[in-house]
């Protein structure tokens, strides 16, 4: 019964705030109230106020054979003084870079100033013609600049590689281009020895790749290209076992060597792809009678000669041999 009671009340209290606020003297206030803000904040946007932008710079005409040695300022900020209204054109979207032409203030010497009156001068076309600047900070840029020079650097490849299990890098890894021309004075050029490329890290690879990766440069230098072609040949490797005869050399004249046994087997890991393309013409086993010693007890080591491109983990067993040496 109470609970009852509760519920009417607070439904009595709900229609009379829900009949206060939509009555008509309410409405009327609410509608004033918002009017008067609109006047206000018209008011407001109308009067003059100051305000900092940031303007990126770019340093633009600038001869093929001249470079900046100085590190002149990225960005300049003005204080300007406008209507609120109209500062909004000035909202970080809408500003492009300030372009300051080198060119113009070129005059045979080494270090040039861009004054207050050359910045203003770049910066009117992208004022209002009611903005007025309070302002420019650096009020003058000044540069220093020297003639280039190009140098031929070999490329570095700063590589961390891993291939997956049973996989290998068949070749060299190729870098193209594997030289790359860089331009700047000769102070900044003198202790260059190369240009190293971005650390590439592979790991578990299993396939061939040919990628491109960006070379580590600096900013104050002009490089021939930015990116190179790194191109890496991975294949699955087997192992392969060859009967090869043994090759004696440097035998005494008059003399023949005759070697127990007369062949060794040679075994090796070699490309899937290249399997069948390998073959014993440039594996050796070679006796060399010139290194036979007085106390040889009738055995010798054998050297094993490989000439044979991409195959590795050679090994030849036996290792060394009986022999006879006799007369022909």
């Amino acid at each position: 019964m109470a609970e009852n009671s509760s519920k009417r009340r607070l439904k009595v209290i709900w229609w009379k705030l829900k009949a206060f606020f939509i009555s008509k003297n309410v409405l009327s206030f609410l509608f004033f109230l918002f009017l008067s803000f609109c006047f206000w904040f018209a008011n407001a946007l109308n009067k003059e106020r100051e305000t900092n932008i940031n303007l990126p710079v770019r340093y633009i005409g600038l001869p093929q054979d001249i470079a900046i040695t100085n590190n002149p300022p990225n960005t300049i900020t003005i204080t300007v003084a406008e209507e609120g209204l109209r500062l909004f054109s000035y909202r970080r979207s809408n500003i492009t870079p300030l372009l300051l032409d080198v060119n113009k203030h070129l005059d045979g010497q080494k270090r040039m100033v861009i004054g207050r009156e050359q910045i203003y001068s770049s910066l009117s076309s992208k004022l209002l013609a009611t903005t007025s600047v309070i302002k420019i900070n650096p009020d003058s840029i000044v540069i220093e600049i020297d003639k280039l020079h190009s140098k031929v650097l070999p490329i570095e490849l700063v590589a961390d590689i891993k291939t997956a299990s049973q996989y290998y890098i068949m070749n060299d890894i190729r870098v193209i281009p594997d030289s790359v021309t860089v331009s700047g004075t000769f102070r900044q050029l003198d202790s260059l020895t190369n240009v190293k490329t971005e650390a590439i890290v592979l790991n578990k690879l299993n396939n061939s790749i040919s990628s491109e990766y960006k070379l580590q440069t600096l900013d104050f230098l002009r490089y021939s290209v930015d990116n190179v072609s790194v191109e890496i040949d991975v294949d699955r490797f087997t192992e392969k076992q060859l009967i090869v005869p043994i090759t004696t050399i440097n035998v005494p004249e008059g003399m023949r060597v005759i070697t127990f046994p007369a062949t060794v087997q040679v075994t090796y890991n070699v490309g899937m792809s290249l399997f069948n393309m390998i073959n014993e013409d440039g594996i050796s086993a070679i006796f060399d009678c010139q290194k036979l010693i007085a106390d040889n007890d009738g055995k010798m080591k054998l050297e094993l000669q490989v000439d044979t491109k991409n195959i590795f983990n050679v090994r030849m067993e036996p290792d060394e041999v009986e022999f006879l040496l006799e007369n022909n």
